[in-house]
């Protein structure tokens, strides 16, 4: 389930310092990113090894002719290659990525620290009603009230903290997960929960009580997810804004490191900076609050709380990495009550923009191996999407929208979401098969729960 969410080696911030790590895929694009299995990982400076198999499998599609083994060093030229030929690739970068997935999979990532404001962001919580959607929006008001010591952090918000085990045919995970409204509503990562099929919440009550929970809705372009059980007179969270966070202010984080067996652990720590861009190993940037608390698997979904007691931030990432420590994101929670309020009420985020395909991204190194442009592989096409309704085809290399340049599939979604439903873009697309370079223009549409 909840997979530790990992930045990419490089990441540079306000402070100009790049930090190294594993880089995990997450997968939380508004178009899908596709991978293949892999069996071996590619060896450096080695071309790599493809088996004999069909994607297609048409007698007419284009075949790929591998190198002779004098012209490149380790190709065995008895294996044939796919129609494209980097699809072992990424086979073998989804293997590493599962197993590292493995390794980080008993729970969540990051539970980031953060001092917060200087006051009692006193929030109006989501009502106590089942009645309608829109009464249980989440909202925030300003700020100011007193300081708490983390002994008394601690007891007005742990309550409020719970464990989110998840379970599927393939196995289990756990993560963290907060309260927001006294009848049941609770904001999770999406990553913590999208995966699975049964959802059980256990309290943090003194009696360890738990709960079947529902999916309202999650959004993997922000990380975000709403559960629902079916409880009433529980204790929620308090928002408060973190709008007026300063670098240096003090934060607690409260949650599940490594599963159920460590509910409960507290952290302290402080926001080492602000508006943090962060890229994974897809190309999606994410804006982070960072911090160095203390993070471990089990932590994401969990809440970043500022001195009096409120929850400025969701724990949802961290670099690990064996010469980087102490470098834990949370999503900033003035950015996540949209997404909140849209996910209670319609069950997934309103107003964002869908072309309606799956998609690979086709590297620098693949690229000049090749001679392919860089760009996004197209490997499926949903049927009634923009995509299928207009030229674009299976195997096209979209490089660009609107003349702005697209090389991996988290840039594709970064520009295009820069767009509204009903805009039309012009993609700029290799075609494969033709080897030709070709405008295909498409209207976008509104991206809804069953299309992530």
């Amino acid at each position: 389930m909840d997979e530790e969410r990992r930045a990419t080696s490089a990441q540079t911030g306000e402070g100009g310092e790049d930090a190294a790590s594993n880089p995990v895929k997450t997968d939380y694009t508004g178009e899908t990113p596709v991978t293949a299995d892999a069996e071996t990982p590619p060896q450096e400076n080695t071309a790599p090894v493809y088996e004999s198999f069909s994607l297609y499998g048409s007698e007419d599609e284009k075949q790929w002719t591998p190198p002779k083994a004098g012209d490149v060093p380790n190709v065995k030229t008895k294996r044939k290659k796919p129609p494209f030929p980097w699809k072992n690739f990424w086979k073998t970068a989804a293997i590493a990525v599962f197993g590292l997935m493995i390794v980080f999979s008993t729970a969540t990532s990051a539970y980031l620290l953060k001092d917060h404001l200087l006051a009692e962001n006193t929030v109006a919580q989501i009502k106590e009603t089942n009645s309608s959607a829109e009464e249980n929006n989440v909202t925030q008001i300003s700020s100011g009230g007193q300081e708490l010591s983390v002994t008394e952090i601690n007891a007005k918000v742990a309550s409020s903290v719970v464990l989110i085990t998840g379970a599927n045919m393939y196995g289990s995970g756990q993560g963290t997960g907060m309260i927001i409204s006294a009848d049941g509503y609770i904001l999770t990562n999406a990553h913590v929960v999208e995966d699975f099929s049964e959802l059980t919440v256990t309290l943090n009550d003194g009696n360890e009580t738990e709960y079947e929970a529902t999916m309202v809705g999650y959004d993997n372009t922000t990380d975000i997810a709403v559960i629902k059980i079916d409880a009433k007179d529980l204790t929620p969270v308090t928002f408060g804004t973190s709008a007026d966070l300063e670098v240096g202010e003090s934060v607690v984080v409260i949650g599940n490191p490594l599963g159920g067996e460590f509910s409960g652990s507290v952290t302290t720590g402080i926001v080492s900076a602000l508006n943090r861009k962060v890229e994974f190993d897809d190309g999606q940037v994410y804006t982070y609050i960072q911090t160095d608390a203390a993070i471990n698997s089990g932590n994401s979904g969990g809440p970043l709380v500022n001195k009096s007691g409120q929850v400025i931030g969701i724990n949802s990432a961290k670099i690990d990495s064996s010469i980087a420590e102490g470098m834990g994101f949370a999503i900033p929670i003035d950015a996540a009550v949209p997404v909140i309020n849209d996910l209670i009420e319609y069950g997934y985020v309103t107003n964002r923009p869908y072309i309606g395909i799956s998609g690979e991204t086709i590297d620098e190194q693949y690229s000049q191996y090749y001679s392919l442009p860089q760009g996004v592989h197209v490997v499926s096409i949903a049927s009634g999407s923009p995509a299928a309704d207009s030229d674009l085809q299976v195997d096209d290399i979209i490089t660009a929208i609107n003349d702005t340049a697209v090389t991996s599939i988290g840039e594709l979604n970064n520009i295009k979401n820069q767009y509204s439903p009903g805009d039309s873009v012009s993609l700029t697309v290799y075609r494969y098969s033709t080897e030709k370079t070709l405008t295909i223009k498409i209207t976008l549409s509104e991206m809804t729960s069953d299309m992530q």
